[in-house]
């Protein structure tokens, strides 16, 4: 059990710390991975075809899968750290919040957490301030302990995982639920049920910064708080579309049934945009020969025909970031990404798969956590998935990628 000592004194930046180095271990295993791959694999394939070539060929892959997937797995350690330092910090902050109400109202805090009068008068305001502050640091201590038995066992997971050797496996599922579980670590200190008076009480307690980070890793959780002040809600919401409803209808129906079968990345943003955030379509002028529209065309059931009225930008992932660009949308870089804004991947470097320069998936940007990773949510395995851990293994397979983070304010919602 976390005593009221331990977290007063207990020291996010230190797991922080711990999870950035993490990562470097990660980032040497990747570049392991793809020199052998890269200088290993395809040189024996190119100058040794016979028999031995071949055994040797599969040694060198199966030495690369394992570099690889350690990689993952550490990755996924790393973002247990980030997810238990993110949820201490703001779970610390309660409890000294609480303790400074007490203070405030001339009220003894005791090492162990007790609260008392030193009047020692029968006052029932001062009465009622000691529950109130008792209350709230029991909540932080029972939030203290949830979080601690949360990492605990994502960590458990993890040290499972160990000696992996399918990337692609441990991506899908150990990596993915570490990045999910990284958001529900931060969750873990929100005041969700309290009163709106409490929820008031504890946004007025973070600095700006906190504040700021907050907004872009748990934006759906503040804006469902009644004590938050409207303006708030307001600015998560944004311009043109709802961005918070936007990601909540993406992680529903993440899973959902795919509705023309194969890909259907740039479909799911599209609705995303359209049934969650409430974006309307941007019609064409000149029908199905327009093709500057945005539209899902026709809702018959029958995919073949529905798909074909659709505009490409709808269900197209190169030629929807081409038009949001066009039509209000503005690339920000990674490091200005936000919760609702768009991401699309861009073939940077050689592949068979794909063109230089074209744009083959996409997705919606669900968080950004205070560790700068952008986590994403896309139609299939991945709700609220780690961007920092896809692209490695994005790079060693299909060549350099380029995220194209798209913020979009549609020209065609404005009045």
């Amino acid at each position: 059990m976390v005593s009221f000592s331990e977290l007063q004194n207990a020291k996010p930046a230190l797991w922080s710390a711990a999870a950035d180095d993490w990562i470097k271990v990660a980032q040497e295993a990747e570049r392991s991975a793809e020199h052998i791959y890269q200088r290993g694999t395809a040189k024996l394939a190119e100058h040794w075809s016979d028999a031995m070539g071949q055994r040797a060929k599969a040694g060198m892959e199966k030495l690369g899968k394992e570099f690889e997937a350690a990689a993952i797995v550490v990755r996924a350690a790393a973002t247990t750290l980030d997810g238990f330092a993110e949820g201490l910090e703001i779970i610390q902050q309660n409890l000294k919040s609480a303790v400074a109400f007490a203070r405030g109202h001339g009220l003894t805090v005791h090492e162990d957490g007790r609260i008392t009068d030193p009047a020692e008068r029968s006052d029932p305001a001062k009465a009622a301030y000691a529950r109130q502050a008792a209350a709230q640091i029991t909540d932080a201590l029972n939030d203290a302990n949830r979080l601690d038995q949360k990492a605990a066992a994502e960590l458990n997971k993890v040290k499972a995982a160990v000696g992996a050797t399918d990337p692609l496996k441990v991506r899908d599922t150990l990596l993915t639920e570490a990045s999910q579980n990284q958001l529900e670590l931060i969750r873990a200190g929100l005041p969700m049920d309290a009163d709106p008076r409490t929820q008031a009480a504890w946004w007025n307690s973070m600095t700006p910064a906190q504040q700021a980070e907050l907004k872009k890793a748990v934006p759906v959780e503040l804006y469902d708080m009644q004590g938050l002040p409207p303006e708030l809600k307001k600015e998560l919401a944004g311009p043109g579309y709802n961005r918070v409803e936007m990601i909540r209808w993406a992680r529903e129906n993440w899973n959902g049934p795919r509705l023309h079968g194969g890909n259907d990345c740039a479909n799911f943003v599209s609705n995303s945009l359209h049934y969650g955030g409430g974006l309307g379509e941007r019609q064409a002028r000149w029908g199905i020969f327009d093709d500057d529209h945005w539209g899902q065309g026709e809702r018959t059931g029958f995919g073949p025909l529905d798909q074909r009225t659709q505009s490409d930008s709808w269900h197209g992932a190169n030629a929807q970031r081409d038009f949001m660009l066009k039509h209000g949308g503005k690339e920000v870089g990674l490091a200005g990404a936000r919760p609702g804004d768009l991401i699309y991947w861009e073939q940077s470097g050689d592949s068979p798969d794909h063109k230089r320069g074209e744009v083959y998936h996409a997705a919606v940007v669900t968080s950004v956590t205070p560790d700068g990773d952008v986590h994403y949510t896309q139609h299939g395995p991945m709700r609220d998935a780690s961007l920092n851990g896809r692209i490695p293994f994005q790079h060693v397979h299909h060549g350099n990628a380029r995220p194209v983070v798209v913020h979009l304010d549609p020209d065609w919602a404005k009045k």
